[in-house]
């Protein structure tokens, strides 16, 4: 898989006559943090996403001029309820799981 497309929909903070607003945003996958939405992610779970916005600037058939907001992204990872979650997380810039850093030994922890 080399790249994917997608749209996600974000929910905005407030309310607009005592319903919420959801914007949806084109995103485009590349690689193997496309390979991880696609094995780990279902329609209408949460994710994180960092990346980059791209606009693309065009003119449509009858030559007005137009221009598309892409987000274009370098990270994914799980968000939300950790119940909801299919598989670990995994680092997809090196496509290998992180390695767990231990604890200290502290005696103030309460477990």
């Amino acid at each position: 898989m080399n790249n994917m497309n997608i749209s996600v929909a974000v929910e905005r903070t407030y309310a607009k006559d005592k319903e919420r607003v959801t914007d949806f945003f084109n995103v485009v996958v590349w690689r193997s943090t496309a390979k991880f939405i696609a094995n780990y992610f279902e329609k209408s779970q949460m994710i994180a996403l960092s990346g980059s916005l791209q606009v693309n600037k065009y003119k449509d058939r009858d030559g007005n001029p137009r221009q598309r907001t892409k987000v274009l992204v370098h990270q994914a990872s799980f968000a939300g309820d950790k119940r909801n979650r299919t598989a670990p997380a995994v680092d997809v810039e090196r496509d290998e799981p992180p390695e767990a850093e231990p604890y200290p030994d502290d005696p103030d922890l309460p477990f």
